[in-house]
């Protein structure tokens, strides 16, 4: 059993961060009243702009996220059609120039950078029945903007893939859908997690010969598991990647982020 939890209160009222008109705003503390520990949890909070800008934030990290480039509309029009079971509204921000500050050790670091926010919400959890496999790639291909790669692999419970699609954001931010039939993704290894015992795919092949596209995907560390099930119940494996190979027969090379769910048991 595990508990979804909406807060209201001082403890994440977030008013006197906002100095401008806003879209939306959002604070929790993840507060448990059984553990007094918790109690005093800074908020983790959330502050998006009317331009699509973002200010993110908890004790150790304070975060400004520049308006980005024009939203990328996944399966074309951003709404994902899973036929008999519904469907998902779908978008990226994949370039949000990033400044800020980290601390660690109690030493406050200047950071900058790019990121990446994805927003996909709908009835698409009930598909399929066996989790999903999801890729997002930043790729250098020696253009001043690069280029971008998301797939989705959705696994039914017998182990098939009843629905397959990416997206392809070019050089110039244009964005175009991956038919599932030009996606070839081949796992190279697997690991074993010594906490859960579940087996995870670890390093894959992907082509995609359309768009000239061969790479190795491997990740940067093997034991990148999330065990949430006292929060939110599943047990998943996400984090950062290399991804090293050829676009055209040019070298590539980038960053992936991966994420994988229902390959362990939740008993």
């Amino acid at each position: 059993t595990y508990y979804e939890r909406a807060e209201i209160g001082p403890q994440v009222d977030i008013t006197a961060m906002i100095d401008a008109p806003i879209a939306a705003a959002f604070a929790i503390t993840g507060a448990d009243p059984l553990s007094p520990a918790t109690i005093d949890n800074d908020p983790w909070s959330m502050i998006v702009g009317l331009d699509g800008s973002m200010q993110i934030g908890a004790e150790w990290f304070n975060l400004q996220l520049a308006a980005p480039e024009t939203p990328v509309l996944h399966d074309n029009d951003g709404w994902v059609d899973f036929d008999v079971a519904g469907g998902s509204y779908y978008y990226s921000r994949t370039r949000m120039p990033t400044g800020g500050t980290l601390t660690v050790d109690g030493e406050v670091l200047a950071v900058q950078g790019t990121s990446w926010f994805d927003h996909q919400w709908g009835d698409f959890i009930a598909v399929g029945g066996g989790g999903w496999d999801w890729f997002a790639l930043t790729l250098d291909d020696g253009s001043a903007r690069g280029i971008e790669v998301t797939l989705s692999f959705v696994r039914a419970a017998d182990g098939s893939y009843p629905l397959i699609y990416g997206t392809w954001i070019n050089g110039d931010g244009d964005f175009e859908r991956i038919d599932g039939s030009e996606i070839q993704l081949t796992p190279t290894g697997e690991w074993t997690s010594p906490h859960t015992g579940a087996a995870w795919p670890s390093g894959w092949e992907l082509k995609i010969p359309t768009r000239g596209l061969q790479v190795t995907i491997t990740p940067d560390v093997k034991g990148q598991e999330l065990d949430t099930r006292a929060t939110t119940g599943v047990i998943y494996w996400e984090g950062s990647n290399v991804v090293r190979g050829s676009l055209n027969g040019r070298p590539v090379r980038g960053d992936a982020y991966v994420e994988l769910t229902g390959y362990a048991s939740l008993r």
